[in-house]
C-alpha cells in the first residue's frame, strides 16, 4: 500500500515539469550480499537542450554510486539503471532509499523501497561450493568452501561427503569464523579402489536450528595400477621364476613384463606366452580390474638333451615305483607240422606290490586267424568273447607279495602264415587296496619259416 501510494504521488508531480520521469522496479527484493535494481526513464519535453543529474542517497552508505550526468537534446530521452547493494549484515525488511533527478534550478524525488530477504538457513551459510569435474580417487577430492557469517566471531561444525546411493566418504570439522565471508580449501579422502561414475560432493552445516548445504556434482576417473611380484627359486638343474602381476586399480590396464636374462644362464625353458628377444623375455596382458596373470620361465644350466634324459629317467623309477604286477608273455614250444603251426603260450603274473592283488583277471587275445585253443596248463582257463575278439580267459583269486603265477595254453593255427605273425598283448585286471588297476604285457612278433 505504502509503495503504490508513493508511486502516484510520483507520477502527479513527474508530469508537471518540463521533464517527463518514470521508473521502473527491475529487482526489488535480494539478500544480503546481492543488489536492487531499478530503471529511471527521463525524457525532455521542452524546446531546448538541458544538462541532468542523477544522484542517489541511500541508509547503506556502501551502496552510493557515482552521478549519472546527462546531456539531453530537445525531447530527447535517456533511461539509466540505479542499483543498491544490500549490506552482508543488513535486517530483514524494507529499506527506503532516494534517487534524486536534478536540471537548472529544478529537481524530483523518487522514493524507491528495497525489501531485505534473510535466507531461510539463516545469517550463518554456506554460500559457494567448488570441486573438480573430474577427481582421481588416489588423491582425493579438493574442495574449495565459502562461508558466510553476518555474526560475530564464532566456531561451527561444518560436515563434507561424497555420496552416489550410499554414502562414499564423510568428514566432520570444526570452522572458526570471521564475520564476513570465509574461504577453505582442503580434501576429502575417498576410498582408492571407488568405482568410476557420477558422484556428489555435499557441505552442510547446522547451526541455532537451521541447516544450510550445498551439492555439486563430479565423475571419478578409473585407473590402471599394475603390481609385479617375482619368486625366484632354484633347484639342481637351475633357476625358475614366477612372475605375478597384478592389477589393483578400477579400470583394466595393459601389462608389459620384461625380464632381463642373466648371463650365466645358458639355456632357457620358456611358459606360457612369452617372446624372447636376445637376453631379455617379454609378456603383454590385459588386465581387469583387481585380476591377475602369473608368468613363468625356467633356466638351467645344463644341455637340452640332458634335461630331457633326467626327466625320462625319473619318469621310469616313478613308474618302477608304482607298479603292482609285473605281466610278461612268451611263446615256449613253436613247431610246423601238416596241421599247421603249434605252439605254448606262457604268461606270467607276478605280484611286486607290498600287499596281496585279488581277483585277477587275465585277458589274452587269440589271433585273428584260424585257431584253437588245445589244452591248459595248471590252471584251466576258457576262450571268451570280448571286445569283439577271442580271448583266453583265467581267473585268479588272490597273488600274495612276491608270488608268481604261470599260466600255459596250447594254441593251433590251422592255415599257414607268410611273414609275421603278432598277437597282441596280455591284458591283466586286478584290485589293489580297494582301488581297481590294469596292465598289459608285451605283444609277440612271431616269423614264420
Amino acid at each position: 500500500m505504502r509503495k503504490s501510494l508513493m508511486f502516484v504521488l510520483f507520477l502527479l508531480f513527474s508530469t508537471s515539469h518540463a521533464m517527463l520521469i518514470s521508473y521502473r522496479t527491475v529487482k526489488g527484493s535480494a539478500y544480503p550480499g546481492e543488489q536492487t535494481i531499478y530503471e529511471v526513464c527521463i525524457k525532455n519535453n521542452e524546446n531546448a537542450s538541458r544538462r541532468v543529474y542523477v544522484l542517489r542517497t541511500s541508509p547503506w552508505p556502501s551502496s552510493v554510486e557515482p552521478s549519472y550526468i546527462l546531456d539531453l537534446e530537445p525531447y530527447e530521452n535517456e533511461t539509466v539503471t540505479v542499483r543498491f547493494s544490500v549490506p552482508l549484515d543488513a535486517d530483514r525488511g524494507g529499506v527506503l532509499h532516494q534517487i534524486e533527478v536534478r536540471w537548472d534550478s529544478e529537481g524530483m524525488l523518487i522514493p524507491v523501497v528495497s525489501m531485505v530477504k534473510i535466507p531461510a538457513y539463516g545469517k550463518v551459510f554456506i554460500s559457494d561450493l567448488e570441486v573438480p569435474s573430474f577427481v582421481d580417487p588416489r588423491e582425493g577430492v579438493r574442495y574449495n568452501l565459502s562461508v558466510t557469517n553476518n555474526y560475530g566471531d564464532l566456531t561451527i561444525e561444518v560436515n563434507v561427503s561424497v555420496l552416489q546411493e550410499s554414502m562414499v566418504s564423510s568428514e566432520s570439522f570444526n570452522f572458526s569464523l570471521k564475520k564476513g565471508v570465509n574461504n577453505l580449501s582442503d580434501r576429502l579422502v575417498i576410498p582408492r579402489f571407488t568405482a568410476p561414475g557420477n558422484y556428489t560432493f555435499k557441505a552442510a552445516l547446522f547451526y541455532h536450528g537451521l541447516l544450510s548445504e550445498k551439492e555439486e556434482n563430479f565423475s571419478v576417473m578409473g585407473y590402471a595400477e599394475l603390481v609385479k611380484s617375482v619368486r625366484e627359486e632354484c633347484n639342481l638343474l637351475g633357476k625358475s621364476y614366477v612372475i605375478v602381476v597384478e592389477n589393483r586399480g578400477t579400470a583394466p590396464g595393459n601389462a608389459s613384463v620384461v625380464e632381463e636374462l642373466p648371463s650365466v644362464d645358458r639355456y632357457l625353458m620358456l611358459s606360457t606366452n612369452g617372446k624372447r628377444e636376445g637376453n631379455s623375455i617379454t609378456w603383454e596382458a590385459e588386465l581387469g580390474p583387481w585380476e591377475s596373470e602369473t608368468f613363468y620361465y625356467y633356466v638351467t644350466f645344463l644341455p637340452l638333451w640332458f634335461v630331457l634324459f633326467l626327466i625320462l629317467l625319473l619318469l621310469f623309477v616313478l613308474y618302477r615305483m608304482l607298479q603292482r604286477v609285473e605281466v610278461d608273455k612268451e611263446v615256449v614250444e613253436y613247431s610246423i607240422s601238416e596241421q599247421g603251426i603249434d605252439m605254448k603260450v606262457q604268461v606270467k603274473v607276478k605280484n611286486v606290490w607290498k600287499g596281496s592283488v585279488k581277483d585277477v583277471k587275465i585277458y589274452d587275445p587269440l589271433p585273428n586267424i584260424s585257431c584253437k585253443v588245445l589244452g591248459y596248463g595248471a590252471v584251466e582257463g576258457a576262450v571268451v568273447k570280448r571286445k569283439g575278439k577271442n580271448y583266453v580267459h583265467w581267473t585268479v583269486e588272490e597273488i600274495r607279495p612276491g608270488e608268481e603265477v604261470v599260466l600255459f595254453y596250447h594254441l593251433r593255427i590251422n592255415v599257414g602264415v607268410i611273414g609275421k605273425l603278432v598277437i597282441g598283448p596280455t591284458e591283466v585286471e586286478y584290485v589293489s587296496a580297494g582301488r581297481q588297476f590294469s596292465k598289459k604285457s608285451n605283444l609277440l612278433i612271431l616269423k614264420s619259416g
